[in-house]
């Protein structure tokens, strides 16, 4: 009963919140998100400190006054994306708005609607406003979790439809629909960069190891499908370039386990190397090394 009492109760703040940021302009509503932002840096002690010990772990500075900034960054930046989300149908619907970086070989993957293939991404840039871009030009099945909150999240999927993306549970246990999703011609996109807690394996990141799910690599392997790396990143306000790698060797040679880890290895260094580049567009807050793999020396002990 009070659970239902909280989830209702956030539910109408959401609304009204995410209400006022659709009917506001863009220039507006960012600047509202900033504020927002710098309010919830200040107050969540617990993200802030997630974020700014993550920055420190991975080496992007070596001060903590300089992760802090950057954290500050990061959070204003994500408190954007939600912003640019709301406004996602104009935005995507202005070809001036975006830059299109295709290698040449993955241009054919998008022209022909019959190509299948696999498109790795993580919390880098825009990528929520990449992904409906992207969509415009092929249909989009894309493996996400729920909004923990019911209400608020039945009240996003509303405002907020992805006409051209189909959205299927990281959660409901279906390889078998996301199979027959690509072989229908469909890209299917799925990030790389959460932890994961079952059907994991552990490669480097940052030079620390983190539990990936080896889905993004199998299916590939399994499908005999490419599989491409792909980045939105803000380039100036409602501005954005697109960034779609040539597609990666995923040839089988009969070790799994050490295909898997290569094909693994491979995207979370492109995506490492596209971080270094813009870190302040990186959703540092998220526990992404949440914990170490077995007989690993944790490397903030010391010896």
């Amino acid at each position: 009963m009070m659970r239902d009492i909280r989830q209702r109760g956030e539910y109408l703040l959401a609304r009204i919140g995410l209400s006022t940021f659709r009917r506001l302009p863009l220039p507006a509503a960012t600047g509202m998100a900033h504020a927002i932002a710098d309010t919830f840096y200040a107050m969540c002690r617990q993200r802030r400190r997630i974020a700014v010990n993550n920055i420190l772990g991975a080496g992007i500075v070596s001060e903590p006054k300089a992760a802090r900034l950057m954290a500050r960054q990061s959070f204003r930046h994500f408190a954007e994306l939600l912003v640019e989300t709301l406004h996602a149908d104009k935005l995507t619907a202005n070809d001036n708005n975006f830059s299109w970086e295709i290698h040449p070989d993955s241009q054919p993957l998008l022209d022909d609607p019959k190509r299948k293939f696999i498109l790795a991404s993580g919390h880098l840039g825009s990528w929520e406003i990449g992904a409906q871009a992207l969509s415009h030009r092929k249909p989009i099945t894309a493996v996400a979790r729920n909004v923990n909150n019911p209400y608020v999240d039945r009240y996003l999927k509303k405002i907020n439809p992805r006409r051209r993306i189909r959205q299927i549970s990281k959660y409901g246990g279906q390889p078998f629909r996301m199979l027959s999703m690509v072989n229908d011609g469909e890209i299917l996109a799925l990030m790389i960069d959460q932890h994961a807690r079952q059907q994991s394996v552990w490669v480097d990141f940052f030079d620390r190891p983190v539990a990936c799910y080896t889905a993004v690599a199998l299916l590939p392997l399994v499908l005999r499908c490419p599989l491409c790396f792909a980045s939105c990143i803000r380039t100036a306000a409602g501005q954005y370039r697109m960034t779609l790698s040539e597609p990666l060797s995923v040839e089988r040679t009969g070790d799994r386990n050490a295909d898997v880890r290569r094909v693994l290895g491979d995207l979370n260094q492109r995506l490492e190397t596209a971080i270094r580049r813009y870190p302040e567009q990186y959703l540092w807050a998220h526990r992404r090394w949440r914990t170490l793999p077995p007989h690993h020396v944790d490397w903030r002990q010391n010896p």
